[in-house]
C-alpha cells in the first residue's frame, strides 16, 4: 500500500457527509463502443440482464460493489473498471451506439433511526495513546473550530481533511499524535481522571473496500527490443510474471505466462494488501516482470545463474484493468534480448526440421551465458551452455554455436564431451582452412553446416582441400549430402540415433549415414572420400555391426570397404604398415598418453569446480565490489592450475616418446617420433601456450 495513492483514491471516492444524509457519488466516468444497431446488455443486482439501445439513457444497479464490472455487445462480453469503487452505472449511447458510462457509489441506506449507520459510512483504521496531566485541558481544531477536552471528558470530532498526524495542544504546549501512513478524518479522544488521552483514528469518507472485492487485475501490453540492427522489434516467448508488490522479501505472484510472437503478454490474478483499512488501501499494487527464460528451451544467464530482468513501475492500490502500454528492454543490457532471440530462433528452425519437441541433454534447455567467465575472447560451446563474450555483436555466430549444442549433447554426456573437448583440442580457434584433426574437423564442421540452416549455403570448403581433418571440407561434404539426401531432418536422425560416440570423423559419420539411407544418391566426392559401396556389399548385418564392443572404423582411403573392429593400438598420423615391433613401441606411447589425458582431463575439471567455488558468494558481493575479486582469484587459478596440468602432463608423454626413440629402429617411426619431441618442446619452451599438440589419433591396418 502506498500513503500518496490511498489519499488520491480516498478523496477522488469522496462521498461527502451533508447534514445526516449521504448523497449518491459519482466516482468515475469512461467512455466505450458498440456499434448500431448492436444491443449492449448488463446483469442487474436481481440478476435480471438489462438491454441498452442506442440513443437510450439508463441507469442500472450491480450485484454489488465492484471495481470492474462486465458488460456484452451482441454476444462479446467486455469489461469496463474504474479506480474507486461503485455498485450503479449510469450508461447514455449515442445513435452510432458509442455511449459513456458514469460509475456511480449509491448513498448507505438508513437505520431504523433514519440515522446514517456509523458501520457503513466511517472505518476504524487506528489508535494510541498520550499524556496531558490534570488540570490541563487538551485542545484540538476541528472542521467546526476548537474542541477543549477536559480530563474525564470525550469528544467526536471531524477534521478539516484526511491526515495521518493530529495536531494538538496540551495546555499551551503543541503535541503530536500519528497513525503510521494511514490516513484519518475523525478522531474520538477520550481522557481519563488523571488527564492521559486516548485517541481513536476514524477514516468517514469512504468505508473499506468490501471482503474479497478489488482484488483482481488484468495487466496486458506489449514489450519491445531493439534488434541487433538496432531497429525496435518485438521480444517473444520471454516470461512474464504478474506480482503483488508487498511489505517484505517476497512479493506475491498473481500470474506467470509468456509473451506471444508480438512480444504481447495479458494476465490475469489475484492479490491483496492484509492489515489495513480505507478506501483502496486492500487493493494489489501490482507490477509485471520479463525475465529472459523459458523452461526446457532457451535462457540467458550470468556466470551465477541469473536470468536477466526487467520491470514495470508498480501501480500502487490498483485493481482492474491495467494496460501497461509498450515496454522496452533496458538499453544498457541491449544484447542480452537479442541473444535469446537468436537463441529462440536456431531452437525453433530446429523443432520446424525435425519436429521434436526439445533439443538433447540438460532436459532440451539451451543456455546462453553472458557475460561468460572464462575465455572471455570469443564464443565458445560446452555441453549443454553456449559461452558469449561481454558485448560480443557478431551474433550470427550463435547459429554455429547452437549446431555444437546439439552435436555435444547427442554424442555422450558431460563426462564424454569433457574427454573429447582435451583428446581433439576443443579449446582453440577455428577456421574453414585449418588441418587439425579428424575429431576437432568434424565438430567444427558440422556447427559450419548448421549455421547454414538460417544462413543458406554452401559453407566455406576450407579452399577446397580434399581432407577431414580440414573443418571446410567436412562442413561442404555435410551441406552436399543434405542437398541431395533429406536434408537436415535426415542428417540429425542419423547424428541422434547412433547414440553416444558412435563417431567422430566425417568418413564414420558418412558410414553410418548410408548405412542408414541406403538409397542416397550424391555427387562423386573428392579422391580422399570415395563413395561408399551399397549396404549390400557390407560384411555383416547392420544389427551385428552395432552390437560389436569395439568402435568400427572405415579405411579412409577405401571408404566404404570392409567394416573392420578398431585395435587396441593407436598409430602416428602419416606412418602405417609398421613391424610388430614398432606396434609395440607405438601402444606403450598410446598407453601413456591415455592414462596422462585421464589424468588431465580429472585435474582441470578439479581446477575447473575449484574456481566456482570460489564464486559462491552472496548478491551483496556484488556492490561491495567482493564479487570482482573474487572472480579475477578464481580466474588466476584456474589459469594456474590448468596451466600446471597441461605442462605436466605434456611432460610425462615427451619422457616417454624420448624413451620410445631410443628402442625405435624403423626409419619412418623415428622421424615421426623426433617430429613430435619439437613440437613437446615448444609447448615447454612456451609455457604461456596451453594447447596440447595433436598427437595420437585412432588406428587402423592396412
Amino acid at each position: 500500500m502506498k500513503t500518496a495513492s490511498l489519499l488520491a483514491a480516498m478523496i477522488t471516492f469522496l462521498a461527502g457527509l451533508s447534514g445526516t444524509a449521504l448523497a449518491d457519488t459519482v466516482v468515475g466516468h469512461t467512455n466505450d463502443g458498440c456499434n448500431a444497431p448492436q444491443i449492449v446488455t448488463i446483469r442487474n443486482s436481481n440478476g435480471a440482464i438489462v438491454a441498452i439501445k442506442p440513443s437510450e439513457f439508463i441507469s442500472v444497479d450491480l450485484p454489488g460493489v465492484t471495481h470492474v464490472f462486465d458488460w456484452y455487445c451482441a454476444k462479446d462480453r467486455n469489461s469496463s473498471s474504474n479506480d474507486a469503487p461503485y455498485d450503479r452505472v449510469k450508461i447514455k449511447r449515442a445513435k452510432d451506439g458509442d455511449f459513456e458510462i458514469w460509475f456511480v457509489r449509491k448513498s448507505p441506506p438508513p437505520s431504523p433511526s433514519g440515522v446514517i449507520d456509523p458501520g457503513t459510512a466511517i472505518a476504524r483504521v487506528g489508535d494510541t495513546s498520550d499524556g496531558c496531566n490534570a488540570p490541563q485541558v487538551v485542545t484540538i481544531v476541528g472542521l467546526d473550530g476548537a474542541h477543549k477536552i477536559k480530563p474525564s471528558q470525550a469528544d467526536l470530532i471531524d477534521l478539516p481533511k484526511a491526515t495521518t498526524i493530529l495536531n494538538f495542544k496540551c495546555a499551551n504546549s503543541p503535541e503530536v499524535a500519528r497513525n503510521g501512513d494511514i490516513p484519518f478524518d475523525r478522531v474520538r479522544v477520550s481522557r481519563n481522571a488523571g488527564g492521559n488521552i486516548f485517541f481513536e483514528f476514524q477514516l468517514k469518507v469512504a468505508s473499506a473496500d468490501p471482503p474479497g472485492e478489488c482484488e483482481e487485475v488484468h495487466a496486458f501490453g506489449q514489450i519491445l527490443f531493439n534488434d541487433e540492427n538496432g531497429h525496435p522489434a518485438p521480444l517473444a516467448r520471454a516470461a512474464v510474471k504478474l506480482l503483488d508488490e508487498d511489505t517484505g522479501v517476497h512479493d506475491e505472484v498473481m500470474a506467470v505466462g509468456f509473451t506471444d510472437g508480438d512480444g504481447r503478454f495479458d494476465l490475469r490474478g489475484k492479490g491483496a494488501d492484509s492489515g489495513c483499512v480505507g478506501a483502496g488501501c486492500k487493493r494489489p499494487d501490482p507490477y509485471v516482470q520479463f525475465i529472459l527464460h523459458e523452461d526446457h528451451r532457451v535462457e540467458i544467464k550470468d556466470p551465477i545463474g541469473n536470468s536477466p530482468q526487467r520491470r514495470t513501475k508498480t501501480r500502487a492500490d490498483t485493481c482492474g484493468e491495467v494496460n501497461l502500454g509498450v515496454q522496452f528492454w533496458d538499453k544498457s543490457r541491449a544484447l542480452d534480448p537479442i541473444l535469446y532471440e537468436r537463441g529462440r530462433d536456431a531452437y525453433q528452425t530446429f523443432q520446424d526440421l525435425t519436429h521434436e519437441t526439445r533439443v538433447p541433454g540438460n532436459g532440451g534447455l539451451v543456455s546462453i551465458e553472458h557475460p561468460t567467465v572464462f575465455i572471455a575472447t570469443t564464443p565458445y560451446t560446452t555441453w549443454d551452455t553456449i559461452h558469449w563474450p561481454p558485448n560480443d555483436k557478431s551474433v550470427a555466430a550463435l547459429d554455429h554455436e547452437f549446431g555444437h549444442r546439439l552435436r555435444h549433447a547427442a554424442d555422450g554426456d558431460v563426462d564424454h564431451f569433457n574427454y573429447d573437448m582435451l583428446r581433439f583440442v576443443y579449446a582453440r580457434t577455428h577456421d574453414p582452412s585449418l588441418l587439425s584433426n579428424e575429431g576437432f574437423a568434424f565438430n567444427e564442421g558440422w556447427a559450419e553446416y548448421h549455421k547454414t540452416l538460417r544462413h543458406g549455403g554452401p559453407p566455406d570448403s576450407g579452399g577446397g582441400v580434399s581432407d577431414e581433418r580440414v573443418e571446410g571440407f567436412v562442413a561442404s561434404q555435410l551441406f552436399e549430402l543434405s542437398q541431395h539426401c533429406g536434408g537436415f531432418p535426415r542428417l540429425w536422425a542419423t547424428m541422434k540415433g547412433a547414440g553416444a560416440n558412435a563417431f567422430h570423423s566425417w568418413s564414420e559419420y558418412r558410414l553410418e549415414f548410408m548405412l542408414r539411407n541406403p538409397d542416397c544418391k550424391t555427387p562423386a566426392p573428392s579422391d580422399s572420400a570415395p563413395a561408399p559401396k551399397p549396404a549390400s556389399k557390407v560384411p555383416g548385418s547392420r544389427l551385428s555391426q552395432l552390437e560389436q564392443n569395439s568402435r568400427l572404423v572405415v579405411r579412409p582411403d577405401i571408404f566404404g570397404g570392409a567394416v573392420e573392429a578398431r585395435p587396441a593400438v593407436a598409430r602416428f598420423p602419416g606412418v602405417t604398415g609398421l613391424s610388430a615391433a614398432s606396434l609395440t613401441i607405438v601402444k606403450k606411447i598410446s598407453d601413456t598418453e591415455t592414462a596422462s589425458r585421464a589424468l588431465l582431463s580429472t585435474k582441470v575439471q578439479s581446477a575447473y569446480q575449484a574456481a566456482l567455488g570460489k564464486l559462491t558468494l552472496p548478491v551483496e558481493s556484488v556492490a561491495d565490489g567482493s564479487y570482482d575479486r573474487a572472480l579475477g582469484s578464481a580466474r588466476a587459478d584456474f589459469t594456474q592450475a590448468m596451466h600446471a596440468a597441461v605442462m605436466d602432463h605434456i611432460g610425462r608423454v615427451r619422457n616417454e616418446v624420448a624413451a620410445a626413440k631410443v628402442l625405435a629402429a624403423d626409419p619412418r617411426l623415428l622421424s615421426r617420433l623426433d617430429h613430435i619431441l619439437k613440437s613437446y618442446d615448444r609447448a615447454v619452451a612456451s609455457p604461456a601456450t596451453l594447447a596440447i599438440p595433436d598427437m595420437l589419433v585412432p588406428f587402423t591396418t592396412e
